[in-house]
């Protein structure tokens, strides 16, 4: 697989997002029943961005783990 520098940037972010939303959704709440795959992925994809929307309170709404997991993201983003 041959892949340019960009196409390797593109993928790379599009792995953070998909990891990232997969932790969140499943380790990354305190009330598991107010998740939503959309917000979820939003937030990933904000996180690795760095552009720090959110459409949650991170605060009452994710657990430590998902507030690690989401410092994680803006990190590796």
């Amino acid at each position: 697989m041959n892949l340019s520098t960009s196409q390797k940037i593109i993928l790379t972010f599009m792995v953070k997002i998909l990891i990232g939303t997969i932790l969140l959704y499943y380790f990354g709440y305190l009330n598991p029943s107010s998740r939503s795959l959309l917000n979820t992925l939003f937030m990933s994809v904000s996180a690795v961005c760095v552009t720090g929307l959110s459409v949650m309170d991170v605060g009452t709404t994710l657990s430590n783990t998902g507030q690690i997991i989401l410092i994680c993201l803006v990190e590796l983003g």
